[in-house]
């Protein structure tokens, strides 16, 4: 996603995370840094740029903070992946493109300046812009301006060359023939948006959640059992549940089955074309909205001749994720105020 930082404004990409809260970019002087093609943020060059102190209200909603040189509040953040950004919290302006061709500019926006960064980043990537539901998130920080509201539409992997628009505001409202919607549920931490999953479907056969934590083993469904996440590519499901649709497909697909190449999926097939998998329908059933999966969603490819499933069973102690492979050629829109996220199927080099 791209956005600008500062005055003058400083194009930045980013990683666009439903998943976290805090936006944070690599800036200099970096002191450990992963290689970055575009050029680094040096908050010198902006004449809005303040670094927050260690008693503001914005460092102690970091979880990992301490007080670093000049009472500068330092934080640290990390990622299921074991990437991780640690630098300075700072405010300093943020800047949008608009489709009107203006340029929409919010001041004192909280963010990170990484000075310390690693993992899985790749050199075109700046940083991360957090939208979950946390106080220090995007989404919360220019709340009254967006209405609570915005939306996104994530293109096929095979069509990376394109370039879709992430909505805010009244523009971000998902309606029309097709447009499910289903209630988000207050859980902590309230960074992730959670929903609740009933079951899925592959073709006649219908798979009812059941949650794999000793807590929970006699309960059917519960509450808010799944986290929306545009930042995890794969969809993550309880171990027991997952073996079951991995039972299923191997039933039906007829193929012949690869080693994975690729952790954590596990069911993969060599194929020169997915169509010749005969990959069933399959159907998430959200509470109040039933989302219809394209075979592109369910089945991808990892390496020349070999698909895998976009699914995996979920780590111990890890959240369930419905992630971004599975809401490809999706419209997804989230309603922080109304407390709801709608799904429309759509074609999303079109918007």
């Amino acid at each position: 996603m791209k956005y600008a930082i500062g005055s003058p404004p400083f194009d930045v990409f980013s990683i666009m995370d439903t998943g976290s809260d805090l936006t944070w970019m690599q800036c200099n002087p970096c002191t450990q840094c992963y290689q970055q093609n575009a050029p680094i943020f040096d908050p010198k060059s902006s004449s809005t740029y303040t670094d927050i102190n260690c008693q503001s209200t914005q460092c102690q909603q970091i979880r990992i903070h301490s007080c670093g040189a000049a009472n500068v509040c330092s934080y640290s953040t990390r990622y299921q992946d074991l990437s991780f950004s640690n630098g300075n919290l700072a405010a300093d302006s943020i800047t949008f493109n608009s489709t009107d061709e203006r340029s929409l500019q919010f001041f004192n926006f909280t963010f990170g300046c990484g000075h310390g960064n690693g993992g899985s980043f790749r050199s075109d990537m700046s940083g991360v812009i957090g939208l979950g539901g946390g106080p220090l998130s995007l989404v919360s920080q220019l709340k009254s301006a967006m209405s609570g509201k915005f939306s996104y539409c994530l293109v096929s992997v095979v069509d990376s060359h394109l370039t879709t628009t992430v909505n805010f505001g009244s523009n971000a409202v998902v309606s029309g023939d097709g447009a499910v919607s289903t209630p988000l549920v207050d859980k902590q931490p309230p960074t992730y948006y959670y929903v609740t999953l009933n079951g899925i479907t592959v073709g006649p056969t219908r798979i009812h959640y059941k949650s794999s934590s000793p807590n929970n083993v006699n309960a059917d469904v519960n509450e808010g059992n799944i986290v929306v996440d545009s930042g995890t590519t794969v969809t993550f499901l309880p171990p027991d549940m997952y073996d079951q649709l991995e039972s299923t497909f191997t039933a039906v697909i007829q193929g012949k089955r690869a080693p994975s190449p690729v952790s954590p999926l596990k069911l993969c097939y060599y194929l020169s074309k997915r169509e010749a998998l005969n990959i069933p329908h399959l159907t998430f059933h959200f509470e109040g909205a039933d989302v219809p999966l394209f075979p592109a969603n369910v089945f991808v490819r990892v390496s020349d001749g070999v698909v895998c499933c976009s699914m995996a069973p979920a780590p111990a102690g890890a959240p369930n994720i419905y992630g971004n492979l599975a809401q490809v050629n999706y419209l997804v829109g989230y309603d922080v105020v109304n407390r709801q996220i709608t799904f429309k199927p759509t074609v999303c080099s079109l918007h």
